[in-house]
């Protein structure tokens, strides 16, 4: 806690930092890393990092730095009173070189996505360059607005735990960078969410189009390009119902057609929807609709005389 140093980067010929204030570093539990700073230069700083590959929101409130990335100069900071947020997604190592005069005052909370969290959501289908959206260095892609005030009230309130937090302090930063995330990632839960529904309706119409095929949820999954487990979240999201259970109902729901309108046996009505038991279709079908296939049988034989 409070470490004041190399922030856990790797660090090249650095002279850092000579300041006066609070630098405040914690790596959190759910994987991310919270660096607030509000301190005044006292010296010329410079300082080389490199950035492995991160998802990174700076909420500003005041101060400028020098910043580079890949050699390239890119805006940091903000005007005091104008608070300005930044998110950066860099796909791949960066070099970052940073300098400061003496006598400038920075104050800002920068919270990271570290690589090991980071994959985990990219293989949940998060889209950070679609979030970040321009491509300002070769592989890093930013985006900048002024944030809603409770963003800015939650990197303040981050800054006033202090540099040394004791273990109640630590869950409450924890907590208050975990809410700035959600209002940055909440700005592409639209668009997710509207990919995700089209991928099951996607899945819905393959398991019409291939009822009576042995299906399997792996090869749904393949079929639509998802992993299983998003599959199931989004399918169940969508229809209240797993791809599984869906699949059973349509069967059955063809079944009780096929029951009421052909003159095909029982049996072979079971054999069509894909059930080898007889026994088990029935149970399958009784628990569905409250009443046995015979039953539904023998009222539609008593119709048709």
């Amino acid at each position: 806690m409070g470490l004041i140093g190399e922030f856990d980067l790797q660090l090249q010929n650095a002279s850092y930092p000579k300041a006066r204030g609070l630098l405040t570093f914690m790596q959190g539990p759910s994987g991310i890393t919270i660096h607030a700073t509000d301190a005044v230069s006292t010296d010329d700083l410079a300082a080389r990092f490199i950035l492995p590959k991160a998802f990174s929101v700076t909420v500003f409130l005041g101060g400028h730095s020098d910043v580079f990335i890949d050699g390239q100069q890119i805006p940091f900071g903000a005007e005091e009173g104008k608070p300005h947020i930044q998110i950066r997604f860099n796909e791949k190592n960066v070099v970052i070189d940073r300098c400061n005069m003496p006598g400038k005052r920075m104050r800002k909370v920068n919270i990271t996505i570290r690589e090991q969290a980071l994959e985990a959501w990219l293989s949940a289908g998060f889209d950070f360059k679609k979030l970040c959206s321009e491509e300002r260095v070769s592989g890093v892609y930013f985006r900048d607005w002024t944030p809603a005030s409770e963003l800015v009230i939650a990197a303040q309130a981050i800054i006033d735990i202090g540099a040394e937090p004791d273990l109640h302090q630590q869950i409450e930063l924890e907590r208050l960078a975990l809410s700035i995330l959600d209002g940055i990632i909440s700005l592409e839960l639209p668009t997710s969410v509207d990919r995700h529904l089209a991928k099951a309706q996607q899945a819905k119409n393959y398991i019409d189009e291939n009822l009576f095929e042995d299906l399997t949820l792996p090869a749904l999954a393949k079929a639509i390009g998802m992993s299983v487990s998003n599959l199931q979240r989004s399918f169940k999201a969508a229809f209240h119902c797993t791809t599984m259970t869906y699949m059973r109902k349509q069967r059955l729901q063809h079944a009780y057609r096929l029951l009421r309108e052909s003159k095909e046996s029982i049996g072979e009505i079971a054999t069509t929807v894909g059930y080898n038991n007889v026994t088990n279709f029935s149970s399958a079908f009784s628990k569905e609709f409250g009443v046995s296939p015979s039953s539904v049988k023998a009222v539609c034989r008593s119709y048709d005389t």
